[in-house]
């Protein structure tokens, strides 16, 4: 599928790999989960997300095809990494959307 819309956010934590490994994990039973590079990547039926931990944030990139399965992809992304941080819930997410 071509995905056209996309979003990146940083969220701040310590504790990055552990919630990509845990969301990993979860989604993998749905979901095809690649890890490569640095990089866990999940693609869903209307979404492609890539996660890149780091020592104090989160990097979430978030592809679709439309900007009504963006904003889906975006609150079904915090909802569940909230749900797995939930000692730091509700992260903070800042995200910047773009369009090619």
């Amino acid at each position: 599928m071509t995905y056209s819309v996309h979003s990146t956010a940083t969220i701040p934590t310590a504790s990055a790999q552990k919630y990509i490994d845990q969301l990993a994990k979860h989604w993998g039973h749905k979901c095809e989960v690649a890890q490569a590079d640095g990089v866990t990547s999940v693609t869903f039926p209307f979404a492609a997300v890539a996660m890149r931990a780091f020592d104090d944030h989160l990097q979430v990139d978030v592809s679709t095809a439309t900007h009504e399965h963006l904003t889906k992809s975006k609150e079904v992304f915090m909802a569940h990494i909230d749900r797995f941080a939930f000692r730091e819930a509700p992260l903070a997410a800042t995200w910047q959307d773009k369009a090619d």
